[in-house]
């Protein structure tokens, strides 16, 4: 009967002491794994925030002109993009370089670091990309799709198809403009059709049955009565040493035409007159 009744009588000092002490020592532990889970968590969370950044500074980047590509202007990419406090980022241009020789400048390193801390931990993310210089080219090529195909006349008086990549085919400098005829009736040899899949295979054929022709202008500005040409869809020339050029200039063309083929005798065209009255011109 006492034994039963000493059992009843609930928790001991020693059993108190006994679970305070494993409490004690439980608590930094649990705590430790809180923290350690914490801290993975907010690193992983922090780390794919600034690969995102970084990736969309280097993404930014490559949109740009090879010359356009400084680190002060890499700046002003990140100034836009609001980056939250706590993430600093550092941009170097770093040129390439062989057998500690820096040679001609046509590549380029963009190199972007993101560092943040974590705790009391300083992590970082560092993406870099290489920058190739473009071989800018005017006037523009011209863009035939499915619709034309490249002739030229020949001093045998016929006009033949030729590939787009044919350095004779023009050269508006000597005011030869590149000429295409319509796919679409145009026929060679005996009768051949012409059509989008054999056309590459006609190369070279005589013409038998011609449709409209056409004539490309390529995208241009008028400066002090002078014709400039645009690179691509941009309103900026390119310079002799290569380069795009800094300044903006008005263009009649629309914001995403390379260029515009129009018939052959539309000079009523304004843009037609412009290049035929140009230095370009008459077209021969």
């Amino acid at each position: 009967m006492e034994n039963k009744i000493k059992n009843q009588a609930g928790l001991t000092g020693i059993d108190i002491t006994i679970a305070v002490s494993i409490i004690i020592i439980l608590v930094p532990i649990v705590m430790l794994v809180f923290v350690n889970i914490y801290t993975n968590t907010e690193s992983a969370k922090r780390n794919s925030e600034a690969t995102s950044y970084a990736t969309q500074i280097i993404q930014e980047t490559q949109k740009m002109y090879y010359t356009e590509v400084t680190e002060e202007n890499v700046e002003k990419i990140v100034e836009q993009m609001n980056i939250p406090v706590g993430y600093e980022v550092d941009v170097a241009i770093i040129p390439y370089q062989e057998n500690d020789n820096t040679i001609e400048d046509l590549v380029k390193t963009i190199e972007v670091t993101i560092s943040y801390k974590v705790g009391k931990e300083m992590e970082m993310v560092k993406l870099s990309k290489i920058k190739a210089k473009e071989n800018l080219i005017i006037p523009n090529k011209p863009e035939l799709g499915d619709q034309y195909v490249p002739v030229k006349y020949r001093e045998d008086g016929t006009w033949r198809i030729i590939s787009q990549n044919d350095t004779t085919w023009y050269n508006y400098t000597n005011k030869n403009w590149a000429i295409a005829m319509a796919i679409e009736g145009l026929e060679v040899g005996d009768g051949m059709e012409v059509t989008t899949d054999n056309k590459e295979q006609l190369i070279g054929e005589v013409i038998t049955k011609i449709t409209d022709m056409y004539v490309w202008i390529p995208r241009f500005s008028t400066q002090n009565g002078e014709v400039e040409f645009l690179y691509q869809t941009t309103n900026r020339t390119v310079d002799e040493n290569g380069e795009i050029g800094q300044t903006e200039l008005s263009t009649s063309f629309a914001s995403d035409q390379k260029g515009v083929f129009l018939l052959i005798n539309d000079t009523d065209n304004v843009l037609y007159q412009t290049l035929n009255e140009s230095k370009y011109g008459p077209r021969k």
